[in-house]
């Protein structure tokens, strides 16, 4: 029978509270709700749930499907909710013998290439500050040839079960455990298999001492059954009432960490005219009748793209991770805090023109003593700025003119 057989199956809820009490730390969780469209019934309850729980919610919906009216439908309920491509039409363009799929190896690279840029445009049009550049691949299966087209399409990140294919410059967030029964009953699991499922997942990152490797949850509200409904309000209840569960908090479903680092070819751009600046500065040093000005001068220079070799090398390690909870920088030099801290937003722009045209952003942060900046050559930046204009519109931080502009300017308004 393996690990599952060592399950408790008189109570698999208990197995799940003895499982979790073995954790140094609360397991982190998050929610990912699959097909949506538009208002129905059965989106409003899952809503509705998730809100009662105080549990974030990652749909993923459908781009060419979507409701004209669900942004604004959305926006009227209180769940913590985002919202995220879901394929295109959701349509299998696969062979007759192959496995359902709409973005495998068989179609035309640059008609799938297309359909990625189409569907994030349409959600980001549909759903404003709550769309998110995350691919989720219907049936969860995503070929080589569009895995390697979602960076320049605008995504950063991918989520799907399981996810074979190699990704490069997104980062993948998976979810784990699927509480559908598709090749049976196409409703609820049952508490042994899933919980079962559970309690493997996280008996296994314990033993590898991945503790702080989130695990996902899956639903399709659409084909939920009342069984489906009760699963969730008992996990929901589980994880949030002290005692029910060991260690069980509010915040375990924390909602995906979200990773951006500066595109590669931009680095060692950088890295090329570090080394080219530094040869032609720091080379007339070595000349014995170089006069004192120009000693000074080169030394100015050399110093200058020193320091601009050192940040670049630094920028090379580093990695900006946000969620639900807050903001880090990874990496060398590496610093953050929780969203609760956040004390001061400025967004500056700057350009080294007369006319101001092709400059550049700079995102400073301030909270808990630290300080994160960021500038728009990193990958995402414009979702990066609009989660900060989220979190600083819910804390009511008060934005300089300056800031208030240039969020403006991007169309991430009504920021303070």
């Amino acid at each position: 029978m393996g690990r599952r057989g060592a399950l408790n199956v008189t109570d698999p809820w208990q197995a799940l509270a003895e499982e979790i009490g073995r954790w140094t730390s609360p397991p982190l969780f998050w929610l990912r709700d699959d097909d949506a469209t538009g208002p129905t019934p059965a989106l409003a309850t899952l809503l509705d749930t998730c809100a009662a729980h105080d549990v974030p919610v990652c749909l993923a919906a459908i781009p060419a499907a979507l409701d004209p009216e669900f942004g604004p439908w959305l926006a009227q309920h209180a769940a913590n909710t985002i919202v995220v491509p879901h394929g295109y039409a959701h349509a299998n363009q696969a062979p007759g013998d192959e496995k359902k799929a709409e973005f495998g190896d068989h179609r035309p690279a640059a008609e799938m290439a297309r359909e990625l840029g189409e569907g994030l445009r349409r959600v980001q049009m549909g759903l404003g500050a709550r769309s998110r550049p995350i691919f989720v691949p219907p049936w969860n299966r995503l070929g080589s040839t569009a895995a390697a087209a979602l960076a320049q399409a605008g995504y950063t990140a991918l989520s799907g079960k399981a996810t074979r294919v190699t990704v490069t410059g997104i980062t993948v967030i998976d979810v784990h455990i699927d509480i559908i029964d598709w090749r049976g009953t196409r409703g609820y699991g049952g508490d042994l298999p899933i919980l079962g499922r559970l309690c493997d997942r996280l008996a296994a990152l314990r033993s590898a001492g991945k503790e702080g490797e989130p695990t996902g949850i899956l639903t399709h509200h659409a084909v939920h059954d009342p069984a489906a409904w009760g699963f969730l309000e008992t996990l929901f209840e589980r994880l949030r009432v002290p005692g029910a569960v060991a260690h069980g908090r509010r915040r375990d479903f924390s909602g995906p960490v979200r990773q951006f680092r500066y595109p590669i070819r931009t680095l060692l751009f950088d890295d090329v005219k570090a080394v080219v600046g530094l040869i032609i500065s720091a080379g007339p040093l070595f000349l014995d009748d170089l006069s004192r000005f120009w000693l000074y001068v080169f030394s100015v220079l050399t110093g200058l793209f020193l320091v601009f070799a050192i940040r670049t090398a630094i920028r090379h390690t580093r990695v900006l991770e946000l969620s639900e909870k807050g903001i880090r920088m990874r990496g060398i030099l590496g610093r953050g805090f929780d969203w609760e801290a956040l004390e001061s937003v400025q967004l500056r722009y700057y350009s080294t023109r007369r006319d101001h045209e092709r400059g550049w952003m700079s995102l400073k942060l301030r909270g808990g003593g630290s300080t994160v900046a960021v500038d728009s050559s990193i990958a995402g930046f414009e979702d990066i700025a609009r989660d900060v204009a989220d979190v600083a519109r819910r804390r009511e931080i008060e934005l300089s003119p300056t800031s208030w502009t240039n969020f403006n300017a991007m169309g991430i308004g009504d920021t303070g």
